[in-house]
């Protein structure tokens, strides 16, 4: 069996407890803004509910032994027939289930790509938090990507490719032991795989907002459908989000808005051009190696 979609799901209750590390009640933008009412509102029922068990702790405290809990359980929970696969980029690997280490290796790394991936997207559509008080899109992808919008932005993208590289190496330990991270032969190129590979996985982001627009687009549509505006406001606020300033420049034919379309085509190429210079600049790598 396939443990993707299992492990997506964990990853976002994980992400409820992450989420509560670095937001608190006291924050404005936490009651003002809908989404992150929701999103504080539901971290905060977690919290209540596991409470009485922790004697009272703090909430901080309770968030960090449940996000350590869920992440051992997920690793104990892995069904000996599940392939778990993990990627990085051009870096990947699979856990071996029956390995309580590999598992648990995995379990962490799953979480850390998730992150990775979120703060991916928040580079590209987040400034900093003056201007995400201005939309509540950005103001939530602002607030769910601390700590890492917390950081100056001319620093986040070599943040972000550490972070990365930190986890394309994890992979490579996990599946091939400590040894395999930095070869005798070739140090530096291995470096520069990890580099690589940090930089697709952010290029992958791409694919990421293309699956948000489909989404958003069958959203609107059960909208109209089942008549229920509020879906087709959250729809329409997320996707003027996602096509930015070429939102400003619809293409229309008749009464249809193509502009999602279009960006669509427009995304995928920029994706197809990125990933064929950095594939060949890995192979390249690869051969020094």
């Amino acid at each position: 069996m396939q443990f993707g979609m299992w492990d997506t799901l964990l990853n976002g209750l994980l992400f409820l407890f992450w989420f509560k590390l670095w937001n608190k009640p006291a924050d404005h933008a936490l009651r003002s803004n809908p989404y992150l009412w929701q999103l504080g509102h539901t971290s905060d029922k977690l919290i209540s509910f596991l409470s009485p068990v922790f004697f009272g702790a703090p909430p901080a405290v309770i968030s960090v032994v449940a996000l350590l809990f869920l992440v051992v359980f997920r690793a104990a929970a892995v069904p000996t027939s599940a392939h778990w696969i993990l990627n990085v980029g051009f870096v990947g690997g699979e856990a071996d289930p029956i390995k309580f280490i590999s598992c648990l290796s995995f379990s962490f790394l799953s979480f850390a790509a998730f992150l990775f991936y979120l703060w991916g997207m928040s580079l590209v559509y987040v400034r900093d938090a003056r201007s995400s008080l201005f939309r509540h899109t950005t103001g939530t992808l602002f607030a769910m990507s601390r700590p890492f919008t917390s950081i100056p932005l001319v620093v986040r993208p070599v943040v972000l490719v550490l972070f990365g590289m930190i986890l394309a190496a994890g992979l490579k330990a996990a599946t091939g032991g400590v040894g395999s991270i930095l070869p005798d032969t070739g140090r530096l190129a291995a470096l520069g795989s990890y580099a690589i590979a940090s930089l697709t996985g952010w290029a992958n982001v791409l694919l990421v907002i293309t699956q948000c627009i489909v989404l958003l687009i069958i959203g609107s549509w059960a909208s109209q459908l089942g008549a229920s505006p509020s879906l087709m406001f959250m729809c329409r606020d997320w996707m003027d989000m996602l096509l930015g300033s070429m939102r400003r420049f619809p293409v229309r034919l008749g009464i249809l808005d193509l502009t999602p379309v279009v960006f669509l085509f427009l995304l995928t190429g920029l994706y197809i051009m990125l990933f064929r210079v950095l594939d060949h600049a890995y192979k390249a790598l690869q051969v020094v190696q």
